[in-house]
Order: C-alpha cells, then sequence, then structure tokens
C-alpha cells in the first residue's frame, strides 16, 4: 500500500488562499470528500462559494469591519505599549543594532593580532578550543552590554 501523500498546503494556507474559514475547508473535506492536496480543485470549490455583496476589494462588508475591528484592537494594543515603555522604537533598534554590529566587528578584527601569538604552535584541537573560548567570551560580553536589553524598573 502506498503511502499517503502529504498535503502541499494546511488547511490554514488553503483557507486563506481560498478566502474561506478553515472550517468550511474541514466541512468540504468531510461532507464533499474534497481532496485537499489538489489546491485546484480547492480553488474551484472556493469560486462556487456566495459571497455578502462584495466590495470593491473582494471583500464582504463584515469582513472589513472584522479586518477594521482587528485593526484598531492592534493599534490600541501597540500605544499602550509605547506608553508603558514594552515597545521600543524603530530607530531605537536600529541605532543599537548598528553599534552592537560595529562593535562586534572591531573586536573581530582586533582579535586576529591577539589571536595570532595564542595559536601559534597548537595542534588543531587546541586551536578550536582557543577560538571557542574566544569567540564565546565576545559575544557574551556583548550579550551582557547589549543597549536593546529590556532592564527592569
Amino acid at each position: 500500500m502506498p503511502a499517503p501523500r502529504k498535503q502541499p498546503h494546511s488547511q490554514s494556507e488553503l483557507a486563506k488562499l481560498a478566502g474561506v474559514s478553515v472550517k468550511t475547508i474541514r466541512e468540504w473535506k468531510k461532507s464533499e470528500g474534497l481532496d485537499l492536496s489538489d489546491v485546484k480543485a480547492v480553488m474551484l470549490r472556493a469560486g462556487k462559494v456566495e459571497r455578502d455583496n462584495p466590495t470593491d476589494g473582494g471583500e464582504s462588508y463584515t469582513e472589513a469591519r472584522r479586518r477594521r475591528a482587528i485593526a484598531d484592537a492592534n493599534r490600541a494594543e501597540i500605544i499602550a505599549r509605547r506608553e508603558s515603555k514594552s515597545v521600543v522604537e524603530r530607530a531605537a533598534v536600529e541605532q543599537a543594532f548598528v553599534l552592537i554590529v560595529s562593535e562586534f566587528r572591531a573586536r573581530l578584527l582586533s582579535m586576529r593580532g591577539d589571536l595570532i601569538h595564542q595559536l601559534h604552535g597548537l595542534p588543531e584541537a587546541g586551536i578550536y578550543r582557543v577560538l571557542d573560548d574566544a569567540f564565546r567570551d565576545l559575544l557574551t560580553d556583548i550579550a551582557e552590554r547589549n543597549p536593546v536589553k529590556k532592564t527592569k524598573p
């Protein structure tokens, strides 16, 4: 007996592609025997679904109101987080990232000169150990001084 074919898309992906709910996809599979591994068949079936007065964008008034309510809730959550300082401004994150990468680059470049004398004459295992220690020290040091790390009030 051949192994069952794996579906190329999950039910939620198919629902999103077809513009229907996951519940509808499952109902089609159960009641109509729709093969969910056949995306074309799912899309053809989705084309037969009646929409409740679609607007210009192809979404119904109900869907548009739902999307707007979700967007409003997300916006309110972002504003509340910003006011409580649990969200960092994008510019601050970008500036911190530039500082971290610049420091990381400078420290890596300086390690080359420091490690040459330590690595000279070591066997391969010794070289890996010294490099591993040096990189772990560097990464730990940068992580501990991370300007983006959230501090507790």
